[in-house]
């Protein structure tokens, strides 16, 4: 089914890396900056102070090969992504941002 493995909740884990990425201010204070600015990949951009852009390969139209992914997420932290072939719902916690929800209307 597509999109199986992918999260229901971020509150949880972040799905898996996708050609390119971006990570806003919740991430940027949970990884670091300089953490992020040193991702093991093919291209990276700091968009604005809270917002860095990691764009995982070249060619957008290739599947990312596997080592380039685990790569990524071995370096930003294991326990913040989804992996392989494991089911979401699998996952009960994980290396997540402190969300601030205060502004939201409803959140559950």
């Amino acid at each position: 089914m597509p999109n199986w493995g992918a999260p229901l909740d971020l509150r949880i884990r972040l799905p898996e890396i996708r050609w390119m990425n971006f990570y806003g201010k919740p991430y940027v204070e949970m990884f670091g900056k300089e953490k992020l600015l040193s991702t093991p990949c093919y291209k990276l951009e700091e968009i604005t102070e809270n917002i860095i852009a990691i764009q995982a390969t070249e060619d957008l139209f290739k599947d990312i090969p596997e080592e380039v992914k685990a790569n990524i997420k071995m370096h930003l932290g294991e326990d913040a992504f989804v992996w392989g072939t494991k089911p979401i719902r699998a996952y009960k916690d994980g290396k997540v941002p402190d969300f601030d929800f205060s502004g939201v209307l409803y959140n559950n």
